[in-house]
């Protein structure tokens, strides 16, 4: 089954690297695919099935778990602005982590502590504007990541 996101994609697209998504019609019936803007999805899709730091990647990446078997944890660089964008997407239906350096934080979290899901489907866009502090965008966000307590 095909997710809609109103200006995102879906899950399809990230698994296949298209680069394009499918609209709807006021009658719910699949229309076109259609080229997605630049904004809407970072342009490398890098599927990860085990524990992965970002290091030199410098953003506009999609992080996907597709075949994944078991939890992925992605470990953030350090949050220094113009860091990102990352975009997480859960493809298999196992526990994805995204962890701060233990000094940053989310802005809705403590420093150190994560966000995770492992709901198919579910996004999430990360970027660094404020050194230390990791923003995301709402718009961009789908389904629910539990933030570590």
């Amino acid at each position: 089954m095909t997710t809609y996101y109103k200006g995102g994609v879906g899950k399809e697209d990230v698994q296949f690297g298209t680069g394009t998504f499918l609209r709807k019609d006021k009658d719910y019936a699949t229309v076109q695919r259609t080229q997605i803007h630049r904004g809407h999805m970072p342009r490398k899709v890098v599927p990860k099935t085990a524990a992965y730091e970002i290091t030199t990647e410098v953003g506009e990446y999609t992080f996907t778990n597709e075949s994944a078997t078991g939890s992925v944890t992605i470990k953030l660089p350090s949050a220094v602005s113009g860091k990102g964008p990352f975009l997480f997407c859960i493809i298999a239906t196992q526990t994805f982590v995204i962890d701060p350096q233990d000094s940053d934080n989310f802005r809705d979290c403590v420093a150190g502590k994560y966000k995770s899901s492992n709901i198919a489907g579910n996004k999430l866009k990360v970027w660094c504007d404020v050194a230390g502090i990791w923003e995301y965008d709402y718009d961009l966000v789908n389904g629910n990541w539990d933030n570590e307590v």
